[in-house]
């Protein structure tokens, strides 16, 4: 029952996430001029995530709102955000780190350092490359605080991370 409650909430705070986003500014331009951002590197997934997936990361600490991705995420039309995940292969996925300025409404390169606490931290595999609810295979959060500095961190998934409630081996 513990782990059905932690899987609602983390699709609670997702949901609370992309509706917020309701109020957003325009799309930004995407150009080959982007500011460098951190990177978040996983490592030692073995088999847990598939080749043939895609994937993307979120955390919303305590109003810190990260995206972790291919490239920056932009606000669509209607209002909505636009991730694009990673395909995995080989032994380590890097994703870029970005947050997102509420006053603003934009994404930018982060490259701050923060201690993301444990359950904070969702990393979601995909069928596609760009966030869909309808494409996720498995979600996962961390069971270990996450250390990010200079926008950098990485993650052993077998030991920091877990499978949430109907998600993951």
């Amino acid at each position: 029952m513990k782990n059905l409650a932690k899987w609602f909430g983390i699709i609670a705070l997702a949901a609370v996430i992309v509706f917020s986003m309701t109020a957003c500014g325009d799309p930004q331009p995407a150009n080959g001029n982007e500011p460098a951002s951190g990177k978040l590197t996983i490592t030692n997934f073995g088999s847990t995530l598939s080749t043939d997936n895609w994937v993307v990361g979120i955390s919303n600490n305590d109003g810190l709102y990260l995206s972790f991705a291919s490239v920056l995420p932009e606000i669509t039309e209607e209002k909505d955000r636009l991730e694009k995940g990673v395909k995995v292969s080989g032994s380590t996925i890097t994703l870029n780190v970005y947050s997102f300025d509420d006053e603003s409404d934009t994404y930018e390169p982060y490259t701050g350092t923060v201690t993301i606490p444990s359950e904070k931290l969702s990393i979601i595999e995909l069928k596609a490359s760009e966030f869909d609810y309808s494409d996720i295979v498995n979600a996962y959060i961390n069971s270990a605080p996450i250390i990010i500095t200079n926008g950098n961190a990485t993650i052993n998934f077998s030991t920091q991370m877990q499978a949430s409630v109907g998600g993951g081996s």
